[in-house]
């Protein structure tokens, strides 16, 4: 499992490096927001959003072999403190061809936190130091801090489909739908402390999806405002300086922004 964790986190996408990953992502987004520049297009909309997430309840996983010790703490609760820094937030940039306006492309960026409860109390199944253990426990009393706080951070290309009468079309369309789907690399910066050690920076989280939805209201012809829903999941390995953890963010995420269109 430690090898096979290492080698995710040490390539991307396909056996490639993470910079690399990340770098053809942004690449090929640009080449197909340039294609559809000069396919003369009808909204070029620039997006800034905040709101918060919802990650549901997941098991945490820890392996010590130096002590062996392989636990799963199951159905820990997750919290976000949306408005501490870090923040969330998203920033997107959109555009919509001329001969297809209900049909677009977009590169976004989107920022969240996941907390685990320690106060909580779970089911712990397992071994701890050789022994067996099914039992609830506080994840206070193993954990220090199990956390991603300086965020889960997306990068993502999309594809977005909106309404024919979309917002923009005519002067007396106020409102619109749209909805979508992306994918792309992630970068998480957990903070975990347990047993003395632990986990704490910046590190390449492999590939993730993300699917929206939402509606729009135009207030002027360059201004309106938005409410999306959102969903993202995957699972994250970190590698411990005793061993390794492990947790799913399955989170779903209520945004409220802006659109500006140039």
């Amino acid at each position: 499992m430690r090898r096979a964790a290492r080698r995710h986190r040490g390539t991307g996408f396909y056996g490639h490096s993470p910079a690399r990953c990340i770098r053809s992502l942004c690449i090929s987004g640009l080449g197909i927001l340039t294609s559809a520049s000069f396919a003369q297009t009808t909204d070029r909309i620039w997006s800034l959003y905040t709101g918060d997430s919802f990650t549901d309840r997941s098991a945490i996983r820890l392996s010590q072999p130096g002590s062996k010790t392989n636990l799963r703490f199951h159905g820990v609760r997750w919290h976000s403190a949306p408005h501490e820094l870090a923040p969330y937030y998203g920033i997107r940039y959109m555009e919509f061809p001329k001969r297809k306006p209900w049909l677009g492309f977009a590169i976004e960026w989107n920022h969240f936190k996941a907390i685990a409860n320690l106060d909580g109390t779970v089911r712990v199944t397992g071994v701890r130091e050789g022994q067996p253990v099914n039992r609830d426990e506080r994840l206070g009393d193993t954990f220090g801090r199990f956390e991603c706080t300086n965020g889960v951070s997306h990068l993502t290309l999309n594809v977005v489909v909106r309404t024919t009468g979309h917002v923009g079309s005519s002067p007396r369309i106020r409102f619109g739908g749209y909805a979508g789907i992306g994918a792309g690399p992630v970068i998480v910066h957990p903070i975990i402390s347990v047993g003395g050690g632990g986990a704490r920076g910046y590190r390449y989280g492999g590939f993730n999806w993300q699917a929206f939805a939402g509606i729009e209201y135009r207030m002027n012809p360059a201004t309106s405002v938005f409410l999306e829903g959102k969903l993202t999941d995957r699972s994250y390995d970190f590698d411990l300086d005793s061993g390794e953890a492990s947790a799913r963010f399955r989170t779903t995420h209520l945004a409220l922004g802006l659109n500006w269109r140039k």
